[in-house]
């Protein structure tokens, strides 16, 4: 006699294999959201921190000390500007000038931070 058809064993192996793959798909989906949600946060942060960057100078002073504020968003930033010792600097260099080490921090939510650093030239005074 010819059966047509699956059984109730294969139907029910099937959709447990179904299941298994689609947690496993839905979980991976929900890990990519995460992480693009996260790293949106670090590029914002990023872009934050070139601003504060851009004030260094200017709005903030470019002479040795640590600076701090409050962004419109709740992030903090910390800004640390050193004078770089004198045997550090360039060898030959002919014109007064003063290295400084530009440190910029933003901080958000639970603690996440980015980092820049640059180097700063002035006249020496």
């Amino acid at each position: 006699m010819k059966h047509n058809g699956f059984t109730l064993l294969e139907v029910i192996v099937a959709f447990t294999i179904m299941a298994v793959m689609m947690a496993s798909l839905l979980q991976a989906f929900g890990t990519g959201l995460r992480n693009l949600d996260r790293a949106q946060d670090y590029a914002v942060a990023t872009m934050q921190a070139r601003s504060v960057l851009e004030q260094v100078g200017s709005v903030i002073p470019l002479q040795a000390g640590e600076y701090d504020g409050e962004l419109d968003n709740g992030s903090k930033w910390h800004v640390v500007v050193e004078a770089r010792a004198a045997d550090e600097r360039r060898p030959g260099q002919t014109v007064e000038l003063i290295d400084y080490v530009v440190d910029v921090a933003v901080t958000w939510q639970d603690e996440r931070r980015v980092t820049l650093r640059t180097l700063r030239l002035a006249l020496r005074q």
